[in-house]
């Protein structure tokens, strides 16, 4: 809630948002806030796209969101570099 409240009475187009949001595209919380947005990975990333992974499983809880004013041309998991999280790079080109 908040954050995405924050970011519709803030932001004017064109929009997007990056960042940890410690909850996957099928959280119902994602699914309520946030999927009127275009969530990078889901247009143009290929796999899992797993940003967040322990021994047994793994989660993409990591996202690039934004409007339609943005299209997608790829977006791609960054190798391990010691953190808790993958790296997440999305190539955006304003329409």
């Amino acid at each position: 809630g908040l954050a995405v409240e924050w970011a519709r009475d803030h932001a004017k187009s064109p929009f997007l948002a990056v960042g940890d949001f410690n909850m996957p595209v099928e959280s119902t919380i994602y699914a309520e806030h946030w999927s009127k947005y275009h969530d990078a990975w889901s247009r143009c990333g290929r796999g899992l796209g797993w940003t967040k992974r322990t021994r047994k499983t793994g989660a993409r809880i990591d996202h690039v969101v934004f409007d339609d004013a943005w299209g997608c041309a790829n977006a791609e998991i960054m190798p391990d570099i010691g953190s808790d999280h993958l790296g997440l790079a999305v190539d955006l080109r304003l329409k």
